[in-house]
């Protein structure tokens, strides 16, 4: 990665912020609606949507979605919906190339300054999570009222699974 390009990356991953926001922002109308309601205007996001959708699929795999955390249709690989050559080329491509998530763990690792030799992000980001996890549950034990006490251990425990989770089904965790 060309250091000159930083500036211009930056502002474009801000602006893949902003259509995310955007993207989120339609789900939460969408969940407002009942599956009639959907299904009335259903057939106008022709030719696909959601599991059906091409660019939803390659953004996916962009983003470093790997095969095994997917969701399956209908006990079906995600890729059975695509039947023209064109689409399974942009789709296995797309699988094959480094995504975001790829990218920017390769960025983190060779920042200068971080550590004298091999630094490895996905190793010094779990050190720091579970520092910070210790610091809330000592911090938790200190409060007197018991109600706060048991909430706060039980959201750091509620983290610790998602940690531990993450750290068994991510590349690089």
């Amino acid at each position: 990665m060309d250091e000159a390009m930083m500036l211009r990356i930056l502002s474009r991953l801000n602006r893949v912020v902003c259509i995310w926001r955007l993207l989120v922002d339609q789900v939460m109308v969408l969940e407002t609606m009942t599956p009639l309601d959907f299904l009335d205007f259903r057939s106008h996001l022709s030719p696909a949507s959601g599991f059906q959708s091409l660019q939803f699929r390659l953004i996916e795999n962009k983003l470093g979605l790997r095969e095994v955390n997917r969701v399956t249709y209908n006990k079906e690989h995600y890729q059975t919906v695509f039947r023209d050559e064109g689409s399974c080329n942009l789709l296995k491509q797309s699988e094959s190339e480094d995504s975001l998530l790829d990218l920017i763990e390769k960025w983190l690792e060779r920042t200068p300054g971080l550590e004298p030799t091999q630094f490895n992000f996905w190793n010094k980001y779990r050190a720091s999570v579970n520092q910070m996890l210790l610091d809330e549950e000592q911090e938790a034990e200190d409060f007197s009222d018991e109600d706060t006490k048991k909430i706060v251990l039980g959201d750091v425990s509620r983290q610790r699974v998602t940690v531990s989770y993450l750290t068994k089904h991510f590349k690089g965790l």
